[in-house]
């Protein structure tokens, strides 16, 4: 058996579902990974392809170089080791993300292995694409490199989402919440703009919580387009939405 085999039997764990998140990531940041990484699984039971060693692993890299909007992937033959803690010291000085991969079972019926080849190596692209995805993130949010409109207009979209996301009950995404606190951070400095209070609604649950939270992105923007006639139409309403939340508070 090669080593193109071999891979097709690299596996994630059974949990995956979609949308959820599949990465786990033993060392490394989610928010600023390295795009050099090694994904490593347990081997449960006998280990048909290597006997004697209880771990495989693969190294990949991403391009930081975009072809067509795509990040490019390079992956390498996946190499089996000892245990884990041959694999960390062999990693000790390397710089690179190591994620878990969760455990290897090999089917020993012909019939079997087929399905899971197709499924197990179908679960180690899904890493690669979640991998992708998330180092994408760094260079496409450049706070440094955005126009005050630019950060407004994200400001809008993202706080949006997560309206959406509180409203539906699940958890608001980390990578999201990351670039907000940054651009509340960035525009905190404008006093034009309301954003203390803004930010206290932001991730309260409600009806008129998601009102305001759009209301004052919208206002935001009618400032930066020195539109005061309608920033001040808007400033009168969420007024008005928050006499009416404190006077619910205060019966």
């Amino acid at each position: 058996m090669d080593d193109s085999d071999i891979l097709n039997y690299i596996s994630n764990d059974n949990r995956i579902e979609k949308g959820v998140c599949i990465m786990i990531l033993r060392r490394g940041d989610r928010e600023n990974l390295v795009g050099n990484a090694i994904v490593y699984w347990d081997v449960v039971g006998d280990n048909v392809i290597a006997p004697g060693f209880s771990v495989f692993a693969i190294n990949f890299t991403v391009s930081a170089l975009a072809l067509e909007n795509k990040l490019l992937t390079a992956t390498f033959p996946p190499i089996p080791m000892k245990n884990v803690d041959n694999l960390f010291q062999k990693l000790k000085t390397i710089h690179c993300d190591i994620i878990y991969g969760g455990e290897l079972e090999f089917p020993s019926d012909q019939e079997a292995f087929t399905q899971f080849y197709k499924n197990e190596f179908s679960k180690y692209n899904k890493i690669i694409e979640e991998y992708v995805e998330a180092y994408k993130e760094k260079f496409d949010f450049a706070i440094n490199r955005m126009s005050e409109q630019e950060k407004l207009i994200m400001l809008r979209e993202l706080s949006n989402k997560i309206r959406i996301e509180i409203r539906e009950g699940s958890k608001t995404k980390k990578i999201a919440n990351t670039k907000i606190s940054k651009l509340i951070d960035d525009l905190s400095d404008q006093q034009k703009y309301d954003i203390s209070n803004f930010k206290a609604v932001l991730f309260q649950p409600g009806d008129i919580e998601d009102q305001l939270v759009n209301l004052y992105t919208n206002q935001f923007l009618a400032i930066y387009h020195e539109d005061y006639e309608n920033a001040s139409h808007i400033k009168q309403e969420i007024s008005k939405l928050e006499h009416d939340t404190n006077s619910e508070t205060q019966t």
